[in-house]
């Protein structure tokens, strides 16, 4: 008898956490869907900008480009959005976004600093189309 409540015990615990985890995979799908669903808000003066790649020391190489839809981190280390290998460029030197329908560059406390049509970013400053960002050897222009 002890056999079968041991049995019958191990059935309901094994129900139960089948069921913790299709519950935990059925909120997962959910969570994603209405992500997917919900409009990414992007202000209408904005279209598709992107930062392109007019001078580069390795990589990413010239002609590269990213659409600017989430913040991109710009640095050598290996989780930034946008490695950069050149020995001028700090391990996370620049953070990119957009907000209140301009696009911003924000130094990261960078050794050699962030320059905005060659001069130094200080804090964060907004970019206008056609704006030149020189992170060490990389030059990137805002283009809309």
């Amino acid at each position: 008898m002890p056999l079968d409540a041991a049995l019958a015990v191990g059935r309901y615990l094994f129900l139960g956490l089948l069921s913790l985890f299709l519950w935990q995979l059925y909120q997962g799908v959910m969570r994603d869907l209405r992500g997917a669903a919900a409009p990414a808000h992007r202000p209408e003066t904005l279209r598709d900008p992107r930062l392109v790649v007019l001078r580069s020391a390795g990589a990413p190489a010239v002609g590269t480009a990213w659409l600017l839809r989430t913040p991109l981190r710009l640095g050598r280390a290996r989780d930034n959005d946008v490695i950069v290998e050149d020995e001028f460029t700090s391990g996370h030197h620049a953070r990119l976004f957009i907000e209140a329908g301009k696009v911003w560059v924000e130094d990261l406390g960078s050794t050699n600093g962030t320059l905005l049509n060659g001069r130094p970013v200080r804090g964060r400053a907004a970019l206008a189309p056609g704006a030149e960002l020189c992170i060490g050897d990389l030059v990137l222009r805002l283009e809309l």
